[in-house]
């Protein structure tokens, strides 16, 4: 264990995070997603939902300031509050809603997906990677 680490990060997701590079983009989705047809690397989290996963993440996760849209979700999380709940996560930043079947081609593209359990229908979301600079608090 180590301080101020969530308990619901892995070393994998730890891992996937921190090998990123700038304007990587990370998938993080729901238990619905067609996630094994995208080939990509997976870390999975299985205690906690989509949202409280990505509330954490952005904790540690720096999002690409060079671009409007940081984020992207499935059109559909703004008809059941997803995209709302996902913004208030992030209210400085863009976040691009994109057509399902473009969602799942961007996926496809992603450097690596955090899959979960969480049930909630278009609980998925893209995050690009910014980068960390030396006066970002780094030991």
């Amino acid at each position: 264990m180590l301080y101020h680490i969530p308990k619901i990060f892995t070393p994998d997701l730890l891992r996937l995070m921190m090998d990123l590079g700038h304007g990587e983009e990370l998938l993080i989705c729901d238990a619905n997603f067609p996630r094994r047809t995208m080939e990509k690397e997976t870390v999975w989290i299985t205690n906690s939902p989509v949202e409280a996963l990505v509330r954490e993440i952005l904790c540690f996760f720096p999002l690409d300031a060079t671009v409007d849209c940081p984020i992207a979700v499935m059109e559909g999380a703004a008809q059941n509050g997803m995209l709302d709940r996902f913004q208030a996560l992030a209210p400085d930043k863009g976040i691009e809603r994109v057509e399902r079947f473009a969602f799942y081609e961007r996926a496809k593209r992603c450097a690596g997906i955090v899959a979960t359990t969480d049930g909630t229908r278009c609980a998925n979301i893209i995050l690009k990677k910014g980068v960390v600079t030396d006066g970002d608090g780094n030991r």
